[in-house]
């Protein structure tokens, strides 16, 4: 019996470690370097993201435009892609998150610069978030992070 459950154990062992072997990936996701959203207007969301904001405006052209946010893109398009879902809300079921460093200042622009804001600032232990929609109804999401103590 003993001969059978060692035998049985080196078998798991080679054979167990060969699988797992098989599932890694041969390529590393290394971040996420940007979003693309089909916007109607071009120039209303150049206008939403870069002067109320304060995003970048790294590139435009006539139907398409980037905009960073630090390390990550904001791309817009006019275009929509030939397999791009019509007729759908825009938005639903994802919640991009930019974070800020002074979210009464940033609710104050968004305010004032007629932006929809779907929920007012909320406190939290790790900071404030508050949400508000674009020009074309993509949410967003806007997180203060409390400094982290050294």
């Amino acid at each position: 019996m003993r001969q059978v459950l060692l035998i049985s154990l080196c078998m798991f062992l080679t054979f167990g470690s060969v699988a797992a072997e098989d599932n890694t990936p041969a390529f590393h996701v290394k971040n996420v370097h940007h979003i693309l959203l089909t916007v109607k207007d071009l120039e209303t969301s150049v206008h939403f993201y870069h002067d109320v904001l304060g995003l970048t405006l790294a590139q435009q052209y006539k139907t398409f435009a980037t905009l960073r946010a630090g390390e990550f893109g904001i791309y817009l398009t006019i275009s929509p892609w030939s397999f791009d879902k019509q007729g759908v809300e825009k938005g639903a079921g994802i919640f991009p998150h930019f974070e800020v460093d002074h979210m009464d200042a940033l609710v104050t622009r968004l305010k004032s610069s007629g932006v929809k804001i779907l929920q007012e600032p909320k406190n939290y232990a790790w900071g404030k978030e508050c949400f508000a929609l674009d020009p074309d109804g993509y949410q967003w999401s806007f997180v203060e992070l409390v400094p982290k103590k050294h």
